[in-house]
Parts: structure tokens; C-alpha cells; sequence
């Protein structure tokens, strides 16, 4: 899918199990370096667990990169946290796995949440991902 203008696209990959979605990936690429990935799980079309990795960004010698993590349960969610590290980029990702799991609130779960329903549904979905995903033009006032 590519956002209006070049201002970004994305990728999905569903993974099925015994007929149904159990595993999406989304790679949201926004313009210039930006973007992320998400990894959603689903349990009989539920969303149970979503991971969300932040494109690493700095130079070489200071590179920064976040890690979200989406727990639910029911439709809710029920723990959210992040992990983020800076250091040289060769060492990021080794970084990251030692880093701790810290607490976050919640606020941004419900936007992820609709994303893994957009994203289960794959092609038919593309409308409302661009609504998610792109960059929305200012609305008028009619003024």
C-alpha cells in the first residue's frame, strides 16, 4: 500500500494457522527514515499480543532505538510496555534485549488494536490503513 503524494507506504505479511490468521506483520514505512514494524498475534481472531519495533535512528556512533509491547485480553488492553536504548548502532539490538520491560500507560493501545483489525483483513482493508498510516491533509472550515 503507498500513501497519497509519497508520503509513505506499507507492507503486510499474514501468517495462517488451521485456516486462519494467527500472525500479521506490518511494516509502516513513513517518509524519509521513519517507519516501524508491528508483529500482531491473534488467538480465534483476537488480538492477544502485539510487538511494535520503532526503525532505529542517529548515526553510527549514537543510534536510538524503542520497543513497544501490547499485552490484551478479551478486546482490552491489560499491560503495556517499552523498552528503548541508545548506543552505537552495531550494538542497538543486543542492547535492547537486556534492557527491561518498563511499565507504560495504555493510550496508544486502542490505535494499535485497530491496526491489527485493518491488518487481519489484509487488501480489503487498504482504505482504512491509509486512514491510519498516512498523513492526512488539513481539514477546512469552510471559511
Amino acid at each position: 500500500m503507498a500513501c497519497p503524494a509519497d508520503e509513505g507506504s506499507a507492507e503486510i505479511r499474514l501468517h495462517q494457522k488451521n485456516n486462519a490468521v494467527s500472525r500479521a506483520e506490518l511494516k509502516d514505512i513513513a517518509a524519509g527514515d521513519a517507519g516501524s514494524t508491528y508483529q500482531f498475534y491473534y488467538d480465534s481472531g483476537k488480538l492477544i499480543f502485539a510487538l511494535n519495533d520503532a526503525f532505529p535512528f542517529g548515526d553510527v556512533t549514537a543510534t536510538r532505538l524503542l520497543q513497544r509491547r501490547y499485552y490484551y485480553h478479551q478486546g482490552s488492553p491489560i499491560l503495556c510496555t517499552r523498552k528503548s536504548v541508545e548506543g552505537p548502532a552495531d550494538q542497538v539490538e543486543s542492547l535492547l534485549h537486556k534492557a527491561p520491560n518498563e511499565p507504560v500507560d495504555c493510550s496508544f493501545a486502542p490505535k494499535v488494536q485497530r491496526l491489527a483489525s485493518a491488518v487481519v483483513r489484509g487488501a480489503a482493508a487498504t482504505d482504512e490503513l491509509k486512514k491510519l498510516l498516512c498523513p492526512q491533509p488539513p481539514r477546512r472550515t469552510g471559511r
